[in-house]
């Protein structure tokens, strides 16, 4: 399903994935995690309505019964511009910082992919407007 996001990540507004996160606290299984990360809820449930979701569940319901200790499941949350923040200190990027996303204001050459507009969402944090998570946020102290 991935797969198809991100060769499709304009019409879907696919952001990114993270890395698989595995979970080992259960002495009985263990459970794999990837984080997507989707421009708005609308692109998403377009992606949920597509065939590459519905590949999926079909996979799933075709196998759940022989494999029960198989399970698929989602958390969806829907955070507006301003209310989140990532601070990496000597670290790889992860989540959120993986991701990319167009900015439009930045001009194509002639023949340039449409690709070429994609940029981190990583700013240096320098300066007195980055001393605080408030300040960063744009809200007032």
């Amino acid at each position: 399903m991935l797969e198809e996001a991100g060769r499709n990540h304009v019409k879907w507004g696919y952001l990114g994935k993270t890395s698989c996160l595995i979970a080992t606290d259960d002495e009985a299984s263990n459970t794999l995690v990837w984080l997507t990360y989707w421009k708005n809820l609308d692109h998403l449930q377009a992606f949920a309505r597509g065939d590459a979701h519905h590949a999926g569940w079909d996979w799933y319901n075709s196998v759940a019964k022989k494999y029960p200790y198989i399970g698929i499941g989602h958390e969806m949350y829907s955070v507006p511009k301003g209310h989140w923040e990532n601070i990496y200190c000597n670290l790889r990027p992860f989540g959120m910082g993986q991701t990319k996303h167009y900015d439009y204001s930045k001009e194509l050459v002639e023949g340039e992919d449409e690709d070429n507009r994609l940029v981190s969402p990583l700013i240096a944090a320098k300066g007195a407007t980055w001393k605080s998570m408030i300040s960063r946020m744009g809200r007032v102290e």
